[in-house]
């Protein structure tokens, strides 16, 4: 986890500083003070933790074969679940006679029952 260093935000995006604002007010509610830099340093260790922690505990994957799920009995170190967020992988991805070891997310369950809840989809 020795990757973890200080990057700066653009003051000019406006997602991000709709994040650090947020980040702001939460971390204001538990009595603690952040400037925006901090806030943005905040958010961005606590996104890459989990994928710093798969990298931490692989240092080679084997390709698990196309369609195939990942399990705990076979694949433990590969997968990651966070209670009340969701599932990290570490999968190996086969692409133009290469190997390729990618990421995937799958939110947890109650956060896809919110998305469908909160979220209208409208048919064209």
């Amino acid at each position: 986890m020795n990757n973890l260093k200080r990057q700066r935000f653009q003051k000019q995006d406006e997602d991000t500083l709709a994040l650090i604002s947020a980040v702001k007010q939460y971390l204001f509610s538990l009595g603690i003070r952040v400037d925006d830099q901090k806030a943005f340093d905040i958010f961005l260790i606590m996104n890459k933790l989990p994928y710093y922690v798969l990298i931490d505990r692989n240092e080679s994957i084997t390709y698990q074969g196309q369609g195939t799920h990942l399990t705990h009995k076979e694949n433990s170190s590969q997968i990651l679940v966070v209670k009340d967020i969701g599932r990290f992988e570490l999968k190996a991805v086969k692409g133009n006679n290469t190997f390729t070891p990618k990421f995937r997310f799958i939110p947890s369950q109650d956060l896809q029952d919110l998305v469908k809840k909160e979220v209208r989809v409208n048919a064209e």
